[in-house]
């Protein structure tokens, strides 16, 4: 059965290797566990890992410097694992973390490539805002409003 729970620093390895095999997803094409480390270090930033059998098979993280508007990302399920709700359960355990915090928006930044996480985030209720870039590519900026 499926959890999320909080990035510890021992998780820095395995997300590494789970992002870097997605990296063509990525705005950082290639991380280290010390950058993870490093990055989840910083006190308005929350990562979190959904575990399987005590295997991490998905993260994601939000970033809440901006008390109006939370940013979501990095967000990664393990190929075989995606479309069974994994993602969804990720999001929401944001949404729950996000709540004293209450901002007005959520927003993502999604590769104009990456038509899977386009969809994934309109089924979550998130809208084109703009168009963007990302790593010299194209990107769309979604959000939706944070109201549970």
């Amino acid at each position: 059965m499926a959890r999320v729970r909080g990035f510890k620093e021992e998780d820095a390895e395995v997300v590494a290797k789970l992002s870097n095999a997605n990296s063509h997803l990525f705005q950082f094409p290639h991380v280290t566990p010390e950058f993870l480390k490093n990055f989840t270090d910083h006190p308005k930033f929350q990562m979190f890992v959904i575990e399987e059998c005590k295997r991490i098979t998905g993260f994601c993280g939000v970033n809440f410097e901006n008390p109006r508007e939370a940013e979501l990302g990095p967000i990664c399920v393990e190929e075989g694992k995606r479309s069974q709700g994994l993602g969804t359960m990720l999001v929401n355990e944001i949404f729950q973390f996000l709540k004293p915090r209450n901002p007005e928006k959520i927003i993502i930044k999604v590769k104009a490539s990456n038509m899977g996480g386009q969809k994934f985030f309109e089924k979550l209720g998130f809208e084109a805002l703009s168009g963007d870039i990302c790593c010299g590519e194209p990107a769309i900026l979604m959000g939706r409003e944070y109201g549970l």
